[in-house]
């Protein structure tokens, strides 16, 4: 072997080590990142405590490490478990745990901090082990294609699921869990004033769920298609009585439906007044 030979064959098993541990108890190679940069558009940054560095293909993310887009920017990331995920524009995902040995054995949580996010979780996994979270309420899943909105708009926080195909588990802020299934969308708004929330769940329409579903088969080489933003005033318009809107529920886990629907009419009235101020 050439000295050239040894030192390429040293450096290349030197950035072997650094991204993989090996597992003598397995005895497989364990990767010791989370996810890879695999489509990008615009601008992506990878934030690292404060740190906020622009990124390109290839660039490799870890726990608590943070994925920003710019606006009009997209991102799409390949998680070592072969979950495709796609990061909308002007959105923050940060990826709060990490736990793997194999696609078998994992724990990952990612918390969308705000923005807009779409995912094939393609190898199914037990329960509590894939959870996607917002500020307020955690989507459980095992294998299912997703779509997550989060955003605030002057005092309410507003969540949004929905499910292309799969099915899956939102938990609220009062620990209630609402079942989502293939088609359904669910739109939580947190009144971060009153301390008051509510709950929605809507059904996709035939156009929106067609639109999720022509992807081409190798999407590695596409983004998924993103949910857009669900417009306030139209929560109140086409709502349906979900299970914490029940009449006969405690006191203490009802939400007022008219005092809500009373806060989404006051809220589109100033954000009217105030797209008239602009």
């Amino acid at each position: 072997m050439t000295k050239l030979t040894f030192m390429a064959l040293f450096f290349s098993l030197s950035l072997y080590a650094q991204d993989f541990t090996f597992d003598k108890e397995k005895g497989r190679a364990v990767p010791n990142f989370l996810c890879q940069l695999k489509l990008m558009k615009g601008k992506v940054f990878k934030k690292s405590g404060q740190e906020l560095v622009e990124v390109k293909v290839g660039e490799r993310f870890n726990k608590n490490d943070t994925i920003v887009t710019g606006e009009q920017s997209l991102a799409k990331v390949l998680v070592v478990d072969d979950t495709m995920i796609t990061v909308g524009p002007s959105s923050e995902l940060n990826f709060a745990e990490f736990e793997y040995t194999d696609k078998d054995n994992r724990k990952i949580l990612y918390n969308l901090v705000k923005g807009q996010l779409s995912g094939h979780v393609r190898q199914k996994a037990k329960d509590g082990d894939i959870n996607f979270k917002t500020k307020y309420t955690v989507l459980g899943v095992r294998g299912t294609e997703i779509l997550m909105n989060f955003r605030s708009v002057n005092d309410k926080e507003v969540s949004e699921y929905a499910l292309a195909s799969g099915k899956a588990v939102v938990t609220d802020d009062k620990n209630e869990k609402h079942e989502l299934q293939k088609g359904e969308h669910l739109v939580f708004i947190h009144d971060t004033v009153k301390q008051t929330s509510a709950v929605e769940k809507l059904k996709l329409t035939n156009e929106e769920l067609n639109r999720l579903k022509a992807m081409k088969i190798d999407e590695s080489k596409e983004f998924k298609p993103t949910m857009p933003y669900y417009k306030i005033g139209d929560v109140a318009q086409n709502t349906t009585q979900s299970d914490s809107m029940d009449e006969n529920a405690p006191e203490e886990k009802r939400v007022n439906k008219k005092h809500w629907k009373e806060n989404l009419e006051q809220l589109n009235k100033n954000l009217k007044e105030n797209s008239k101020k602009r």
